[in-house]
């Protein structure tokens, strides 16, 4: 299902994350719905596949905070944690299966894949960028 535009804005931010696939199985994650195009550096989160640690454990932890904010009141009773994915032109399309199966796993109702932005690439592109530059 893909969200239009101003079903984007519709979204909730504390309920959103958003998750970009990338070249050689990387996965970038960010809460929220990405609509200011100047975060700070490290607004980009980078992870990947893995059963521990990867972005099953970001899925579970977006649907905890979720939670926690119904129970408290902050969010209405008919929100829901919403996954935004946004495969790059390099992610593979064993990776947006990957991913689509974390939604069934993780039992996640809401979820959409939407065209990557350029701002969104050019993220992926600075934290690369940064990432490459650090000694091993």
């Amino acid at each position: 299902p893909n969200l239009k535009i101003e079903d984007q804005n519709k979204i909730k931010k504390s309920v959103a994350l958003t998750v970009l696939l990338s070249k050689n199985h990387r996965v970038y994650y960010y809460e929220g719905i990405g609509d200011d195009p100047n975060p700070p550096p490290d607004f980009l989160h980078q992870t990947n596949f893995n059963a521990k640690d990867g972005i099953r454990s970001e899925i579970i932890k977006k649907k905890k905070m979720v939670d926690d904010m119904k129970r408290t009141g902050a969010l209405g009773p008919k929100d829901e944690t919403t996954v935004l994915i946004k495969p790059d032109t390099t992610a593979t399309y064993s990776d947006l299966v990957n991913i689509l199966d974390e939604m069934n796993i993780n039992d996640v109702k809401v979820y959409a894949i939407i065209d990557i932005s350029d701002i969104e690439q050019g993220f992926i592109k600075a934290t690369e960028d940064a990432s490459a530059g650090t000694p091993r």
